[in-house]
């Protein structure tokens, strides 16, 4: 008597040594079946971390476009402080000298 089992059509009964074959087989596609679940597993975890990664990663190249904008910003006023005072001092110099020019 014949019984279906698995993928395979039919098998014969314990008594057929390809019975044995057969179940043989089908635990070594269990056990790969387990490793390729583990596998997806391991996958899902890298793709995970990848994309906590990557994440990190734009964060970062915001942070630093906006410090660097930051830092340009700084030293444009940086400059125009400096013009300033220049300019201040220079009025400054010409008060003085007209004043004395004044009082001569």
């Amino acid at each position: 008597m014949s019984i279906p089992i698995g993928r395979f059509k039919w098998v014969r009964r314990r008594s057929c040594p390809c019975y044995y074959r057969l179940e043989s087989v089908e635990q070594k596609v269990d056990q790969v079946e387990l490793r390729l679940d583990r596998v997806e597993h391991k996958a899902d975890r890298i793709e995970t971390k990848l994309d906590a990664a990557f994440e990190q990663v734009a964060k970062s190249t915001e942070h630093e476009v906006a410090f660097n904008d930051l830092a340009s910003t700084v030293a444009g006023h940086t400059t125009d402080i400096r013009l300033l005072k220049k300019n201040r001092r220079c009025q400054l110099a010409r008060v003085r000298l007209h004043s004395k020019r004044q009082h001569t």
